[in-house]
């Protein structure tokens, strides 16, 4: 069998099975075909450690039949995704220029104006920017609890977008700083994340294809969501860590920041409504950059606060190490603090026994108000 070299060609069957051979048996669980069933998607999906030993066993002996178990086939994309896609990344790429234009002449001015106005001007100044934004926190789960069956699309695409939220504090400009002055690819996982719960309940698609889309180029560059063939290992490794998607997710991706960027740009201008004509003329010069906004962390602020804060933030790209290691040591002393307690302290030991016993799900009642069988048994200790 031919080694996966730059020379190889691709195309050969052969010198795919080698390549994905040479991938880890954790990245290879990972991919199933464009449109297999329902059965075969959710084994290797939703379940790929058992789908892969189940493999393994058919295939014992045979690594190529292991590799055609996994082997990615080569399907067109969904066109209409495709045209979606370059639509949303065009309208991205006017926004996001537009937005920047904006901040840069009149940023300063924008956080004076908003901070005059209380929590009800704020809330009608972004409904009328966007009439159908949601007026709760975390719409999608507020669906959840009335189980209504007209759900509204946006509100599970675009969770943390509410008057509820952003009418507070200075959410709202963390937004519009974070947004208008960092590139649209720094959102990818946390936008994609923000769906996940849509995801689960069916109320938006999440399809896999052999296509990917490249999300980790520049708006300025012109290839932020430009598809291309899932056909290179590097291609693959790319959809693994992130960095490429394909293009069914692309398309609802790049429908999520549109809408972001375009919500931003119109409250801006509602903001600036006397100084538009200036901003199009290019009769105002550029600003100096304001100083960053006050963020609440884990000293500074409750919890409450740094979870109302985050979603509006840019995400942290890099691991605080120091703070990492400081989290695991605590662990570590109040385990070791415990374990000590369980020795010494038979009060302690006995409320720990009792608590492990009131949360055990053997004595939660099922649908018939009926509790485990074990419960009932004498032998079992309860």
């Amino acid at each position: 069998m031919p080694a996966p070299s730059q020379q190889n060609d691709w195309t050969d069957p052969a010198v795919r099975q080698a390549v994905l051979l040479d991938i880890p048996l954790s990245r290879l669980t990972w991919y199933f075909p464009t449109q297999p069933g329902v059965s075969t998607c959710y084994q290797k999906w939703l379940n790929p450690d058992r789908f892969a030993f189940r493999m393994l066993l058919e295939h014992s002996g045979d690594p190529e039949g292991v590799a055609a178990a996994f082997k990615i086939p080569y399907a067109r994309p969904d066109m209409s995704a495709v045209q979606d896609a370059r639509e949303y990344a065009q309208t991205i790429a006017n926004t996001f220029s537009e937005l920047g234009n904006i901040l840069w002449k009149s940023e300063l001015v924008i956080r004076k104006r908003w901070a005059k106005k209380n929590s009800k001007a704020r809330a009608q100044l972004m409904e009328e920017a966007w009439p159908r934004i949601a007026k709760t926190d975390r719409p999608d789960l507020m669906w959840l609890r009335t189980k209504r069956t007209d759900p509204n699309i946006d509100d599970f695409l675009l969770p943390h977008i509410n008057l509820e939220d952003l009418a507070k504090e200075d959410t709202f400009l963390h937004l519009l700083n974070s947004r208008g002055r960092n590139e649209p690819s720094m959102f990818v996982q946390s936008d994609l994340e923000s769906v996940r719960f849509a995801q689960r309940n069916m109320l938006v698609p999440f399809e896999f294809d052999c296509h990917v889309a490249d999300l980790s180029s520049d708006v300025a560059s012109g290839r932020y969501g430009a598809v291309k063939d899932l056909d290179e290992p590097e291609d693959v490794d790319a959809v693994i860590t992130g960095r490429a998607i394909s293009t069914t997710n692309c398309r609802l991706l790049l429908k999520i920041q549109s809408r972001i960027l375009t919500f931003l740009r119109d409250c801006c201008k509602l903001i600036l409504h006397d100084k538009i004509k200036d901003l199009d003329g290019g009769n105002i010069p550029d600003g100096p950059e304001p100083g960053p906004l006050p963020v609440h962390d884990e000293k500074t602020g409750s919890a409450f606060r740094v979870a109302l804060q985050r979603p509006y933030l840019v995400p942290r790209v890099h691991v605080d190490i120091r703070h990492t290691l400081n989290q695991a040591k605590a662990a570590l002393e109040e385990a070791k603090e415990h374990l000590w307690l369980l020795r010494e302290d038979p009060s302690y030991f006995a409320m720990e026994i009792m608590d492990t016993r009131e949360h055990s799900y053997e004595f939660v009642n099922d649908v018939n108000r009926k509790c485990h069988p074990d419960v009932d048994l004498p032998d079992k200790g309860f």
